[in-house]
């Protein structure tokens, strides 16, 4: 194989991997759990609502944070998919 032949080879590797890290990411994302953060409810109804709330807004960080590098780790995948295929495209015309 050329250099331009391994070139296109490491960046499709990169590619896969890239896109296997935003998968999961995006797998662990959609795996938080809420915890409201108490061993047994509260019998204030008051205080049992503001443990779930509490609880879902820590949830909803944690995904956000998993979905934002998944979305950036999806970013590269395509930037190393498409200089793959320009390496490609161009090895096929010399």
């Amino acid at each position: 194989m050329e250099v331009i032949g391994y070139a296109t080879l490491l960046l499709s590797v990169g590619a896969t991997a890239a896109a296997l890290a935003a998968a999961l990411f995006s797998l662990r994302a959609n795996r938080v759990v809420v915890d409201p953060g108490w061993r047994t409810e509260p019998f204030d109804p008051t205080l049992a609502n503001m443990g779930w709330i509490a609880g879902t807004l820590r949830a909803l960080d944690e995904a956000g944070r998993l979905n934002r590098l998944a979305t950036m780790w999806a970013i590269a995948s395509v930037i190393f998919s498409g200089f793959a295929g320009i390496v490609g495209a161009l090895a096929s015309l010399s």
